[in-house]
């Protein structure tokens, strides 16, 4: 280090010392981050400007990104087929891949999971004879009703 660097360390550690001594308080009014008010040594108002836009936009982004994650599980769920409403699946970040996308094998057992602890969820499939509809004997049953009427 040459001689005027050394004194102006020395000099700027004493004017600490001496700050210190007299009470003054390191508050943001007194720290001006190593930039002095009146250097002009800051950055310009467009800018700052134009960085708080560019944030913004980021954080747009990102909220877009959240609802068609959330659309593609809602999607997901719903390819599945085992549940009546895919809302019933909550979604959460655990739904997710380690790059942040959907993983269909984690919904899909996260699914199973939910029809296992929530069985009334799950989509209900008629099976054999509900009573509606043509059958064999409707014609047999057509006739019987017609000789009724008939007397």
């Amino acid at each position: 280090m040459s001689q005027n660097a050394t004194e102006i360390v020395e000099a700027s550690q004493s004017g600490e010392k001496a700050s210190r001594a007299s009470g003054e308080s390191e508050s943001p009014e007194n720290v001006s981050g190593g930039l002095e008010s009146g250097s002009g040594e800051g950055f310009s108002r467009e800018y700052v400007e134009e960085l708080r836009r560019e944030s913004a936009k980021h954080r747009q982004n990102a909220k877009k990104a959240d609802e068609l994650a959330r659309r593609l599980v809602a999607s997901y769920v719903t390819a599945t087929g085992r549940l009546h409403d895919a809302r019933d699946l909550a979604f959460s970040d655990d739904l997710l891949d380690s790059d942040g996308y959907p993983d269909v094998a984690k919904v899909s057992e996260a699914v199973e999971a939910l029809i296992v602890t929530r069985p009334h969820l799950a989509k209900i499939r008629p099976v054999g004879d509900v009573g509606q509809g043509i059958h064999e004997s409707s014609p047999s049953a057509l006739t019987a009703f017609g000789s009724f009427l008939r007397g």
